[in-house]
Formats: structure tokens, sequence, C-alpha cells
């Protein structure tokens, strides 16, 4: 038996497994039934992607840090496709650094193995006595040279120090992310693995994860599913004939 604790959290992963489950179901019969006719991966498409927005919250957790690294991947293929063609002299003639338009470091800090954000987070959920303050002084320790990484000091304005929370520098801003909840919010590993989900005996439940032969103990991360569904995305746009569509904000202060 679980203590209450681990029955907490196998709980929470029970819910996010279902909810996950339920819309990829959804977005599949969505999908299949928008689907033109003709071969199903021989129709041409028009796909609409509304791109994240970022955000720099009161507080930013794990949550913002991925919304963030989504914003950073979609940006860098946004200016490459700008400015595609152009050689770096060019655009330093232009920008005075060519380098402003390239944030691929940024988007390699949060989840390039073995030292990305994401990689050490995952490290830590794995470990049994993985914390989040070991989190925040690993990734110290791995990129504090890195000029897209730098940490908080004590002060009166911050309350955060190295071993709580960690600054990113993002194209749009500087975002300091604090490190409590990280690993609960990472960890999505199901207690006893699916097989138990599969033998329920409500159909949908079983249709759910008939595919999903997840076993006991077998480690499931929030970021690490991200990290691969974004990179889908990616390799799929890559993949089309892009065009952007600029939205203009007609409410800008948020008002009545």
């Amino acid at each position: 038996p679980l203590q209450r604790t681990g029955a907490l959290r196998a709980r929470d992963a029970l819910a996010k497994a279902l909810y996950a489950g339920l819309f990829s179901r959804l977005v599949a019969e969505l999908n299949a039934l928008l689907r033109p006719d003709g071969p199903a991966n021989g129709g041409q498409y028009i796909g609409l992607l509304d791109i994240f927005g970022f955000e720099s919250l009161e507080t930013n957790s794990l949550e913002q840090l991925l919304i963030n690294y989504a914003n950073e991947a979609l940006h860098h293929l946004f200016l490459r496709h700008v400015f595609r063609g152009f050689s770096d002299e060019a655009l330093a003639s232009v920008l005075g650094d060519a380098s402003r338009i390239d944030n691929r470091c940024c988007v390699a800090l949060i989840d390039a193995p073995p030292k990305g954000l994401l990689h050490i987070l995952d490290h830590q959920c794995r470990a049994p006595q993985g914390s989040e303050t070991a989190f925040c002084l690993s990734a110290t320790q791995k990129h504090e040279e890195d000029p897209f990484f730098t940490v908080p000091k004590l002060s009166r304005d911050c309350s955060h120090d190295a071993s709580s929370a960690f600054i990113v520098r993002h194209f749009a801003a500087d975002v300091l992310y604090t490190s409590g909840g990280f690993l609960e919010s990472n960890n999505d590993t199901l207690v006893g693995g699916s097989h138990w989900l599969r033998a329920s005996t409500e159909p949908l439940v079983t249709e759910l994860f008939e595919e999903d032969k997840a076993v006991a103990g077998t480690f499931s991360s929030v970021g690490g599913r991200f990290a691969a569904n974004l990179k889908e995305l990616m390799a799929r746009l890559r993949s089309t004939q892009t065009h952007f569509v600029r939205c203009m904000k007609s409410n800008g202060g948020a008002l009545p």
C-alpha cells in the first residue's frame, strides 16, 4: 500500500492519463471527420496553428517553462523563414549582430540531452532522493556559463537564489522560474502501469489504453512528452509551405 503522498500522486497521474487519453481521442475523431476524401496521407490540407502566447507571471512554474519553450522553437522557425537566404554578413549589416535572430542555444538549454533543463528535471524525478533544490543546483552547475541562463540573487526584491529558482533569458524577456512543484508536475508515471486500465469494465477506458504498454515502474514525464510532441510539430511545419498572419491586439489595456 502507498503512503498518503504516494497515493495522492497516483491519483493525479491517473487523472492526467485519463484526461490526455480523452483529449487525444477527441482530436483523432475530429481529424477523421474533417479529413478530405482521398488517401489519408496523400490529400492536400490547410493547417492553422495558433502560436502559444509567451508567459511571464508573478510565479512561473513548469507550465510556463514549457509554454515559453514552445515559443522559442516557433520563434526560431519564424526567424529562419523571414531571413531565409540572407548571409550572416548581410544580416549583421542591418541588425548589427546576426546572432540576435538565432535562438537555437536557448532552445538547446531547455531540451538538448543530456544537460537540457528538461533532462535534468527527469533525472531528479527518477532519483530516489530527488528534489527541487537538487534540480536547481544541478542546472546552475551545468549552465552557469550559458548566456541564456542565470540565477537570481537574494535581495530586498527577490526571495530566491540558485537553490530555489533560475532565470532563462528568452527572446521576449528574462523569466524567473521558481522550482517549487516542478518534480510533482513533471512526474506522470502511472503506479502499477496501465495494464489494469486496459482491464477496466468501462469500454471507453479500455479503448483509450489498449495501445499503451506502460509497465509498472516505467517513468513517464510531462516535459519529455511535451518536447517529443513539439519536435513532431516542428518537423511537420518545416515540411509544409508556411505562411504567417500577424494578429493585432485591439485592446492591449484589457479595458472593458
